[in-house]
């Protein structure tokens, strides 16, 4: 009986979720957001992740590496063929960013993202929404191997390059990645 009840509540909250009804999420405050992508401080580098989705498509994440002069390191457009909502793309997001760093051997960073909710939950690594929670220890897990800094929000002004990177992922099969050879539309969006 206990169990039944414990999955009809989740059952309820994913419903919420989906739905966009915030108010059964832990909301913890976080500062201000930049307006603009800031450097990172030597020796880190900066990640940062984005996910898009539209209902009945799907979506994908992007993400791009950066270091402190704003040196293009690496970057990537993944297509994710099933995800309930937008929130849940940026949780994706997220841990897709930082399993491409451990993929690609980048490691000492900090994470930067649009989804300012998802970052204090990670920040505080508590808080988690129920239908996050596997997700975000396996960020938390994976962020711990790669040596995650810090998890930082920024506007979605500040993010432009990420956010390009995941509009980009619906014109594509599955996985595409960059690392020296920067395709022209990437260049003027980071040059912004």
């Amino acid at each position: 009986l206990r169990t039944a009840r414990l999955a009809k509540a989740l059952a309820s909250e994913y419903g919420q979720v989906l739905q966009g009804d915030e108010s059964s999420m832990v909301s913890l405050p976080i500062r201000h957001a930049p307006v603009r992508w800031c450097a990172p401080s030597p020796p880190f580098l900066k990640l940062n992740v984005d996910g898009a989705w539209k209902e009945m498509v799907g979506g994908g994440v992007g993400a791009v590496v950066q270091n402190e002069a704003g040196d293009f390191i690496a970057a990537m457009s993944k297509r994710i063929q099933r995800c309930g909502s937008a929130k849940e793309m940026e949780a994706r997001a997220l841990l897709e960013g930082v399993l491409f760093c451990k993929e690609v051997g980048i490691f000492c960073i900090c994470v930067e993202s649009d989804a300012q909710e998802l970052i204090s939950c990670l920040w505080h690594k508590m808080g988690f929404p129920s239908i996050f929670e596997v997700l975000f220890h396996d960020v938390l897990l994976v962020s711990a191997q790669v040596g995650v800094t810090a998890f930082l929000a920024v506007r979605r002004s500040g993010n432009e390059v990420a956010h390009a990177l995941a509009r980009q992922a619906y014109s594509i099969d599955e996985l595409v990645v960059w690392f020296d050879d920067t395709p022209s539309w990437f260049l003027c969006v980071i040059e912004r």
